[in-house]
C-alpha cells in the first residue's frame, strides 16, 4: 500500500500561506511597536522644542498702564451721572497718566509737567 499524505496539497499550500502571512503579520507588529516608540520619543522632543521656542519669543505679560485711574475715574462718574464736574480732577489725573503712559514718561513727571503748566 502506498502512503497516502494526511493533507491535500491545497491543504498543505493553505498552511504554508498561513505560516507566511503570521510571520507577516508578527514583522509588521514588531515595526508598529517600533514606531510607537520613536513616536513617543518625537512627541517629547517636540514638546520640549516648543516650550523653549515660546519662553525665547514670547513677549512678557505687561498689566495695563493707569488701571488704577481708570477705575476711580469710571466708578466717579457711575455715582455722579448728573454731576460730571465733580469728577473733573479725577479725569484729569486718568488723562495725565495715560498721556505719560503712552508717551513713555513716568506718571511723577508728566504730573509735575502738568502742574508747572497750570502755574503758568
Amino acid at each position: 500500500l502506498p502512503l497516502r499524505s494526511p493533507l491535500s496539497p491545497d491543504a498543505a499550500r493553505l498552511i504554508a500561506l498561513d505560516k507566511q502571512i503570521n510571520r507577516q503579520l508578527q514583522a509588521t507588529k514588531d515595526v508598529r511597536g517600533l514606531l510607537l516608540k520613536h513616536e513617543e520619543e518625537d512627541l517629547v522632543q517636540v514638546t520640549a522644542r516648543a516650550r523653549e521656542l515660546l519662553q525665547k519669543y514670547s513677549v512678557p505679560y505687561k498689566t495695563q498702564p493707569c488701571q488704577g485711574e481708570a477705575q476711580v475715574c469710571a466708578e466717579c462718574f457711575k455715582k455722579h451721572p448728573k454731576e460730571a464736574w465733580r469728577c473733573a480732577q479725577v479725569a484729569e489725573a486718568y488723562r495725565v497718566c495715560s498721556t505719560a503712559a503712552f508717551s513713555g514718561r513716568s506718571h511723577a513727571t508728566a504730573a509735575a509737567t502738568q502742574a508747572a503748566a497750570a502755574r503758568g
